[in-house]
């Protein structure tokens, strides 16, 4: 398991969702395989949501949902694998309360 924040790398903003961290599990060759947990904030309504055990996915990518509005978007998996976040998957995973 491995996890990207805002602090390592440059979150991507979806439009309707602003992404402050990412875990996610790695496929063989150290690439983004599947998201396992996010948070992000709203852009609609400003909540913060995160999604783990409930946590919806689609085909390549990842439903995000607004747990006070409803508001919803699916995202690719691509997105955090570009640029900078492909190279956190060499960085051991980091629990919120160790940063």
């Amino acid at each position: 398991m491995f996890k990207v924040t805002q602090e390592d790398y440059h979150m991507p903003d979806t439009g309707l969702f602003y992404v402050f961290s990412v875990d996610y599990a790695a496929d063989a060759r150290g690439g983004l395989d599947r998201i396992t947990s996010i948070t992000f904030r709203c852009n609609q309504c400003h909540h913060v949501s995160r999604a783990d055990a409930d946590l919806k996915r689609v085909a390549g990518g990842t439903l995000l949902t607004c747990g006070r509005c409803g508001t919803h978007q699916a995202v690719s998996n691509a997105r955090f694998a570009d640029g900078g976040h492909a190279a956190a998957a060499e960085r051991p995973a980091v629990a919120a309360g160790e940063r």
